[in-house]
């Protein structure tokens, strides 16, 4: 296994529906080096456990931009999001604590890596609420969600919306 790493991608593209979702970095044929993703971990957060939560990316290569749009065809109705979009897990973000603590402030860091702090950005969060918690943490991850989106300072959008927009 290699190093832990934060990535910064220009037209990364989620597939919600396909194996339980993936991100697909599509590039055209000999302008990327990709070798990197083969070795390292693209860490969305940590897991309940605390270890890492890996990203599941796929690589499309494509021998031109029209091979490439004729690929996006195929995926079905996408959804745009304009600007930055910062892709973070959260675990127990029914507490404001974990939420930002250990769900928000990593992914914050990476901002600062590459530069983007003060940029909005939209907050797409691909973790899951519990169900049972929902019902006896009243407002927990509805307060938690709200911060998420003031401090990104745009569009929050869940897995949730999308697995259930893309269907």
């Amino acid at each position: 296994r290699g190093k832990r790493m934060a990535c910064h991608f220009k037209n990364l593209y989620f597939v919600p529906f396909r194996r339980e979702g993936i991100f697909v970095v599509h590039v055209l044929k000999n302008t990327v080096d990709v070798g990197v993703f083969l070795h390292d971990t693209v860490s969305l957060g940590v897991t309940p456990g605390f270890s890492d939560q890996p990203v599941k990316l796929e690589i499309a290569t494509h021998g031109s931009l029209k091979e490439f749009g004729r690929s996006l065809e195929n995926e079905g109705p996408l959804k745009e999001l304009k600007g930055l979009t910062v892709v973070f897990c959260p675990v127990y973000h029914f507490n404001i604590g974990h939420a930002i603590w250990d769900g928000f402030y990593p992914a914050f860091v990476s901002m600062l890596q590459f530069g983007k702090a003060d940029t909005p950005a939209n907050a797409l969060m691909m973790s899951k609420r519990d169900r049972g918690i929902v019902k006896t943490v009243k407002g927990g991850y509805d307060n938690s969600e709200a911060a998420y989106q003031k401090i990104a300072g745009l569009e929050l959008l869940t897995i949730e919306q999308l697995e259930n927009s893309t269907k």
